[in-house]
């Protein structure tokens, strides 16, 4: 039997739309172990139930790909990251289940090819390349593999979630993103997602501020997102250097200078009513882990 610890992550960084992802402390643990013609999930024994489960969906697929059968699995799972909130819920479930598949079938742990199965099942690569590698990441597509290239995150900053009561999926936010975009606003994001990870690791906090502009996603989504505009006012005012939208949403980030600001935000959003979880979080530099147990 193993124990893996699968991080969250927050995806796009705003002007680093499917590219750019970070890796935080707040992580799924699933217990993995084989069993014998049945498929099991935290005790529940309903094949057809359980063979939809996005962890043994992904568990089977790698399998697949090593070329290990498989009869059967058996899952026990401690849901840490909110799901549908854009903390990278799914990227964590799906590279529990590759990793789960590589130490059960007793292949040799390669973290570039459990980051290219992850990144195809998911169909883009920023959350899993965040989950696999740990840290800041670039995700980027060469031929037919996708690739990673870290970089590093100043020790000074802390993310901030501020995760609302309700789901978005990502199905809908992709929904409202425009077929094309003009050679203005590409250049726009290219520009800033250089000055930002030039910020993110300079800890130049000036910079970081302005680079968060996005025109490629943000300007779309916002609308999907309950008092976005408000959150965003009432978190710079409590100390936030920047904000922007985690993944595809709901989930709203705040990086700052430290965990004050964090307290702050929460006590201001308690003042206005507002349902929403306050969470600190710190990098996590080293990414999926595991444990025989």
């Amino acid at each position: 039997m193993y124990r893996i610890i699968s991080p969250a992550s927050s995806a796009n960084l705003a002007c680093g739309f499917d590219s750019l992802g970070v890796c935080f402390d707040m992580a799924n643990e699933i217990e993995f172990e084989g069993y014998q013609d049945a498929i099991i999930v935290n005790k529940y024994a309903d094949i057809i139930r359980n063979r939809e489960n996005l962890i043994v969906k992904s568990y089977f697929k790698a399998c697949e790909v090593l070329g290990y059968k498989s009869t059967g699995l058996k899952i026990d799972v401690k849901t840490g990251i909110p799901v549908s909130r854009g903390l990278g819920s799914s990227a964590s479930c799906i590279c529990a289940g590759v990793m789960g598949a590589y130490l059960l079938s007793g292949t040799k742990i390669n973290a570039d090819d459990i980051f290219n199965i992850s990144a195809i099942i998911e169909g883009h690569a920023d959350n899993v390349a965040a989950n696999i590698y740990g840290g800041g990441v670039i995700a980027f597509k060469s031929g037919e593999d996708y690739k990673c290239a870290p970089f590093e995150v100043a020790e000074k900053y802390t993310f901030i979630s501020v995760i609302p009561d309700y789901k978005l999926s990502t199905k809908k936010a992709r929904q409202v993103l425009p077929e094309k975009y003009t050679k203005e606003d590409a250049v726009f994001n290219l520009s800033h997602a250089a000055a930002l990870i030039r910020a993110l690791e300079s800890g130049d906090s000036s910079l970081l501020g302005e680079a968060l502009d996005d025109r490629l996603h943000q300007p779309y989504r916002i609308p999907l997102i309950e008092n976005y505009e408000k959150i965003r006012q009432i978190s710079l005012k409590c100390g936030a250097i920047g904000v922007y939208i985690s993944g595809a949403g709901p989930t709203i980030m705040a990086i700052s200078e430290g965990e004050e600001a964090a307290n702050r935000m929460e006590i201001a959003f308690k003042a206005e009513n507002m349902a929403l979880t306050v969470t600190a979080n710190k990098i996590n530099r080293k990414g999926i882990s595991f444990s025989a147990v």
